[in-house]
């Protein structure tokens, strides 16, 4: 499979999209949506029905639409063991998922990650921004530390220890000509770095040198790897053009961290430096907003499957959420109503088996095998 690589930065060439006839519109009208599939008409199982149990795990209006969902200890309140964030606030809970703390945020969000900084047992919270809100750090209490954007729009944030001072570092990812920014703890610019469309951003060991880099896409729908200094250390044309993407793991098929990259009704798994590891089936697929994952053990010494959640066109008002086995064959799809953005596999009170954890708006689902899938 074709992963060209370089390691020199790019100089940006123009992206035209053709279109199709259709009705004429009002110039400077956004064009028409496309109509929702019939596929994605009826929400519910359609591959795998009776091999997964699903109930309400947590439901909670105001937590928004949740966009993550982390364990561990991220509050101080007695009990807490997973964390649940939103764009309008956080919820923690224990094991049962009764609800041990709360927190609302000040100004709603977009997607919001939980930071745990190791700050006594209380998160922070990071708002990843979007195109038409900024970027900013919230305190455990839900109030803004700083926010950052620009005329261009802010696409991603990410946040890591990217120089290696004990202290993290976020990159914020521009809209158009905006580029990439490396910002301090505080919020303050450290240097900035001319791109095209900087779709989505990472902080991740890109080379195995024990040391984080900056991982982001753009425009030509490559990958670019970035030290603490901005240079590109690091450029792949994938064979699946990369816009937003996320990370995840999966045993089963290769050690260490994979890249989550949508296509046309496919995932691709690629390695951290571009490379195609596995092309998965992924069934209505289209139009994919987000796409998380995570591995979930299905069976005690069994290798891991992996559990897929994707968010399609808001319009379409739909997620759909896949299972596959070890070998990467398609076992389960379930079409959701809403948005869906976070996925986790945990241990749940005394359960000797994983709980898949899937985030929906306002609420999260629990998933537990009943049978051993085969794939269809």
């Amino acid at each position: 499979m074709r992963t060209l690589c370089y390691c020199i930065a790019v100089v940006g060439v123009a992206v035209l999209l053709s279109a199709g006839r259709a009705p004429a519109q009002p110039q400077g009208a956004p064009p028409e949506p496309p109509a929702r599939p019939a596929a994605l008409e009826q929400p519910g199982v359609s591959l795998g029905e009776g091999l997964l149990s699903k109930r309400v795990f947590v439901k909670d209006d105001q937590l928004g639409p949740v966009t993550d969902i982390k364990a561990g200890k991220l509050d101080p309140a007695p009990g807490v063991g997973i964390g649940i964030a939103g764009s309008a606030g956080a919820l923690f809970v224990d094991g049962k998922g009764d609800p041990k703390a709360r927190v609302t945020f000040r100004t709603k969000a977009a997607r919001v990650d939980i930071l745990d900084l190791g700050a006594g047992g209380a998160c922070e919270f990071m708002n990843r921004g979007s195109w038409r809100s900024d970027a900013s750090l919230m305190r455990h209490d839900g109030r803004v530390t700083w926010t950052y954007g620009g005329p261009q729009g802010v696409n991603d944030m990410a946040a890591g220890d990217v120089n290696g001072d004990g202290k993290p570092e976020f990159a914020v990812g521009f809209n158009g000509k905006g580029g990439i920014h490396l910002l301090r703890a505080d919020g303050e610019m450290i240097w900035k770095q001319a791109d095209g469309n900087v779709w989505h951003v990472e902080m991740v060991d890109v080379n195995g040198d024990g040391h984080l880099e900056i991982l982001h896409s753009n425009f030509e729908g490559r990958l670019l790897a970035r030290d603490a200094e901005g240079k590109v250390t690091m450029q792949c044309q994938p064979d699946v053009y990369v816009n937003r993407f996320s990370l995840c793991s999966w045993p089963a098929q290769r050690k260490g961290q994979l890249i989550l990259a949508a296509g046309q009704r496919t995932l691709s798994l690629l390695t951290l430096g571009g490379a195609t590891v596995s092309t998965l089936e992924a069934p209505d697929a289209e139009h994919v907003i987000s796409a998380e994952a995570t591995p979930i053990t299905v069976q005690p010494n069994d290798p891991p499957y992996l559990a897929v959640v994707v968010t399609l066109l808001p319009s379409w008002e739909r997620s759909v959420l896949y299972l596959y086995e070890p070998t990467g064959g398609l076992v389960y799809r379930e079409v959701l109503e809403g948005s869906a953005q976070a996925i986790s596999a945990q241990r749940l009170a005394d359960d000797q088996t994983e709980t898949l954890l899937v985030g929906g708006e306002g609420q999260v689902w629990a998933y537990k095998p009943l049978a051993t899938p085969q794939a269809h």
